[in-house]
């Protein structure tokens, strides 16, 4: 039996609960380091540059006083994600990584 697609309805989410889902979505990926049983060291690396890069990257938003910020949503977009992707990978590169670590 085939459902019938609804239309998604364009609500304007608030900024504060962009925010919050932006961080459960971080703090859910981050926590898959201890499931890994990866060092504490790696977890920090990796929660500290992660949580900068996206506070890093900013993003044109007229609604917003300061501009605005990326989301994890925004930096999967089919059509701009694979730059902002591109960019994420160069910033690891410029970290001095070992290439199996930048590639992981």
């Amino acid at each position: 039996m085939l459902i019938p697609c609804q239309p998604i309805i364009n609500q304007s989410v608030p900024f504060e609960e962009k925010v919050q889902d932006h961080n459960a979505i971080l703090d859910a990926f981050l926590n898959t380091h201890v499931l890994r049983n990866h060092s504490p060291r790696t977890q920090h690396f990796d929660e500290s540059y992660l949580r900068g890069w996206f506070a890093g990257y900013k993003v044109q938003d007229d609604q917003l006083p300061d501009g605005g910020r990326l989301f994890v949503w925004e930096a999967m977009h089919p059509t701009m994600g694979a730059e902002i992707i591109k960019s994420y990978s160069t910033g690891l590169a410029e970290t001095d990584l070992k290439g199996r670590t930048c590639a992981s």
